[in-house]
């Protein structure tokens, strides 16, 4: 299927910030699978635990870590537990950016991701509708870049103990607030 125009130069922004956000959140997914790796205390790079790790879905990845922070002192335990929450908020984020945006909403200043599509969860039918800016985008990336560096440190401590440094040090990233998308009842907008 071809585009009936060109895509203006807000709408060539908005797919550039979203195609970073794709390649950092890959970068992520493939970090905290080595940081799962090396939770485990299983094998080196080429254990078998890798194995299973491979086809692990991004939330068994966060039921993973999470299940085995608890083998872990409760100052490492803490971390992982926190970086299993992160990981996971920033996978819904990941969900709405990557799989949400339906169409443009485009100006002379700016372009917008249109979110609309219906969800059956839970037993029933909901209609999903938000607005995604590249600025929103680029400000994700920017979260992304943050939990990488945080994943990188936990890496590291499990390489070297980190050289001294304690554990405690290490600044917990905050966790961004849910994903917001209006939901409203399918028999509410298109009900008799």
């Amino acid at each position: 299927m071809g585009w009936t125009r060109e895509l203006t130069e807000q709408e060539d922004e908005f797919c550039r910030a979203l195609g970073e956000v794709v390649v950092f959140w890959n970068h992520v997914e493939q970090s905290f699978r080595v940081l799962l790796q090396r939770a485990t205390f299983l094998g080196g790079p080429d254990g078998r635990i890798w194995g299973l790790i491979a086809h692990l879905t991004p939330v068994q990845l966060k039921d993973a870590l999470i299940a085995i922070a608890a083998d872990h002192a409760p100052e490492r335990e803490a971390h992982l537990r926190h970086c299993a929450a992160l990981f996971d908020r920033e996978r819904e984020y990941r969900n709405h950016y990557v799989h949400g945006p339906l169409t443009f909403l485009t100006t002379e200043q700016s372009s917008i991701g249109v979110v609309e599509g219906v969800v059956a969860r839970g037993g029933s039918l909901r209609v999903q509708q938000a607005l995604i800016s590249a600025a929103e985008l680029t400000t994700y990336r920017d979260r992304l870049g943050a939990l990488q560096r945080y994943i990188g440190e936990l890496l590291q401590d499990s390489r070297d103990l980190r050289g001294g440094k304690a554990l405690a040090e290490l600044e917990m990233p905050a966790v961004a607030p849910r994903v917001v998308v209006v939901k409203e009842s399918w028999w509410d907008l298109y009900g008799h």
